[in-house]
């Protein structure tokens, strides 16, 4: 089963959080914790996650969908609690902030068309596709997308 928790946008879900300008959500998949984008102020995100009640180090993969601020900007402050996390980023784009990722992840994959994205040890997140801008789920009924912007 796939779970979608939003951490950051800027509308308010959650009563507690802060509505500020950027994006982000967690995808609960069973074979990984992915946060899809990380908002534009590291402190929101930090603040939004201890409220979900989730721990940065229980994070296995960052997908940052494009290089705009309110997407990008709690990356680093994650990777730096979290040294395990895989990181995939659109190939669109190389800078200081996939420079800084670099010094503390494990590793970056550069998307540059369908990605499977790999999980934990050897095993795969079945059907689950990254490409710029959407996350794709594969179901028996066809794609499902999930488009920010």
């Amino acid at each position: 089963m796939l779970k979608i928790i939003n951490v950051y946008d800027k509308k308010r879900y959650n009563n507690q959080f802060i509505a500020d300008w950027g994006f982000g959500c967690i995808i609960e998949h069973p074979n990984a914790k992915i946060i899809f984008d990380t908002g534009a102020k590291p402190e929101i995100l930090e603040k939004h996650l201890k409220l979900a009640q989730i721990d940065p180090l229980s994070i296995d993969i960052i997908v940052i969908a494009h290089k705009h601020w309110g997407h990008k900007g709690g990356a680093l402050w994650l990777v730096k609690r979290n040294l395990n996390v895989k990181i995939c980023l659109s190939k669109t784009w190389r800078n200081g902030l996939e420079k800084s990722l670099a010094f503390y992840a494990i590793a970056i994959n550069s998307i540059t068309k369908h990605l499977p994205i790999s999980c934990k040890a050897k095993s795969k997140c079945k059907n689950l596709f990254v490409t710029e801008l959407v996350l794709t789920k594969k179901t028996s009924n066809g794609l499902i997308t999930y488009k920010w912007m």
